[in-house]
């Protein structure tokens, strides 16, 4: 009886995993992680969804219920469906306001950091041209030898 029931919450939380994906699809993102999916329903971590998608833990009714008040029917959430149009408004609703919760939790020295790693990315930017002829002057060299781009290897002279 007992592994019956640890393999009805592995398929249970296999099904909230395909879920949580099929959600990240109808909102047009590519991945919704798990930590923001736990706070688009409530108030759950990343490590709770994990254990309920692993299946070492029941999903609490608690969870499907603020699901469904999403507007997805319980059917949906456990099919292999789409979700319906109402349904995917609200999700993004969510996703998008546990999205602005999370970046309002950035204190000062965090949100320079992160502003001082953006300008540097677009200092460092190349031109894509310079990157096609980069790799293929690399591509070149590696044919001559060269360990590093630019640095061919001087081939020695056969000892007469």
């Amino acid at each position: 009886m007992v592994e019956k029931t640890a393999a009805t919450l592995a398929e249970l939380g296999n099904k909230l995993r395909n879920f949580r994906n099929k959600l990240a699809l109808a909102i047009g993102e590519k991945k919704i992680k798990q930590s923001v999916f736990g706070e688009m329903f409530g108030d759950y971590s990343e490590r709770q969804i994990s254990s309920y998608e692993s299946g070492d833990v029941e999903i609490p009714a608690v969870l499907l219920y603020s699901i469904w008040l999403s507007g997805n029917s319980i059917d949906a959430m456990f099919s292999e469906g789409p979700i319906n149009e109402p349904a995917r408004h609200k999700a993004r609703e969510l996703y998008d306001r546990s999205i602005t919760a999370s970046l309002e939790t950035i204190d000062e020295t965090e949100l320079t950091r992160l502003e001082h790693s953006i300008e540097e990315y677009h200092a460092k930017k190349i031109p894509t041209g310079a990157v096609k002829k980069g790799a293929k002057r690399y591509a070149g060299n590696r044919s001559n030898g060269a360990s590093t781009p630019g640095k061919a290897k001087k081939r020695r002279s056969p000892a007469r």
